[in-house]
């Protein structure tokens, strides 16, 4: 597949993905137009290996090495450039996507939970995430709708951020509010 040339079985347990799934849904990410800091080339597919192997698991550059054969510096700025990357493409579908997530479809979320937990008015179950890098801790808020997908996912925050600051900062409140006033404008 890559410099990694590895089965269906490693690619599973340490990319998350087989290397069919992976060869599908690539070109649709269209890493190729990546122009990579210190004139570093790299392939879209040991692009993504890159990525999905970095976070998969807490695992140290220096292990990196060994699966991917460049430096630290290297893997450390390709997967960097790629995370850059993609957050620039995809942020605004990852915080709120209206395309998605219309009045229509939250209250078809809200049916399903009140049918299956009994609780009205819900329509996701938010939570924040803290990560470490270091000594150093970041947040991040998700909704996760019933049908399994991470609706709406906000931040980073610096780890003291409280859950509420994070709710108000993520804009979550307002999406709701223009997709209610959308629907009924006398509100």
């Amino acid at each position: 597949m890559t410099d990694v040339n590895e089965n269906d079985t490693w690619c599973l347990e340490f990319l998350r993905f087989r290397q069919q799934e992976i060869r599908l849904f690539l070109p649709y990410l269209e890493l190729s137009s990546i122009r990579f800091r210190n004139r570093y080339s790299c392939t879209a597919e040991t692009a993504i290996c890159i990525l999905l192997y970095r976070l998969s698991a807490p695992n140290r550059l220096k292990e990196d090495m060994k699966v991917f054969r460049h430096s630290r510096s290297w893997i450390s700025l390709i997967f960097n450039d790629v995370v850059e990357y993609l957050v620039a493409r995809y942020s605004k579908h990852m915080e709120w996507d209206e395309t998605r997530l219309t009045r229509q479809q939250i209250l078809r979320y809200t049916n399903i939970i009140e049918k299956k937990g009994g609780v009205k008015g819900v329509w996701g179950f938010i939570d924040g995430t803290m990560r470490y890098k270091k000594c150093h801790g970041f947040k991040f808020q998700a909704v996760m709708t019933p049908d399994g997908i991470l609706s709406c996912l906000a931040g980073p925050w610096l780890a003291r951020q409280g859950d509420w600051s994070m709710f108000v900062d993520s804009g979550l409140a307002y999406h709701l509010r223009a997709i209610n006033v959308a629907a009924d404008p006398d509100q």
